[in-house]
């Protein structure tokens, strides 16, 4: 019988061993984000995205919880106008990046996206910086929010 159970318990061991070193290979990404708060009130947020995954990022959103389906930005970046888009100056993006802002139907909430036209991937074990938006006044979620890759 106790042969048995120091087959078993090393069997286990093994197991949660291999799952072990598993979790801790888990490739990541990160998005780091900053605030500044500007002299006439308005709110600087720039964000660093780390790419410690294998695969490339050619997108992000910020505000976004994709897995609850729910957008989560409550004041829109300086000068936005749902006619126009985005205005000159409000927001800032490295070569071939260029954001926008998505809204909501039916809700007052959106989510802000980074897309880059196919030649600026971030390619795995890469950092990008250079992304940043100015709103009229705070908004955590800017800060805290959720993202996706």
């Amino acid at each position: 019988m106790k042969t048995k159970q120091l087959v078993f318990l090393t069997c286990l061991f093994l197991i949660l061993a291999v799952c072990g070193s598993f979790a801790q290979q888990a490739p990541t990404v990160t998005i780091k984000a900053y605030q500044w708060s500007q002299p006439d009130g308005t709110a600087r947020y720039e964000y660093r995205v780390v790419n410690g995954g294998t695969s490339r990022i050619v997108g992000f959103a910020i505000g976004n919880d994709y897995y609850h389906g729910v957008s989560e930005l409550q004041v829109p970046p300086s000068g936005w106008n749902f006619d126009t888009g985005l205005a000159l100056g409000s927001s800032a993006s490295p070569t071939s990046w260029h954001a926008a802002l998505v809204t909501t139907e039916e809700s007052p909430f959106m989510d802000l996206e980074w897309r880059n036209d196919g030649t600026a991937d971030i390619l795995a074990g890469q950092n990008a910086t250079g992304f940043s938006i100015v709103t009229p006044q705070p908004d955590s979620k800017y800060l805290n929010g959720h993202w996706t890759v």
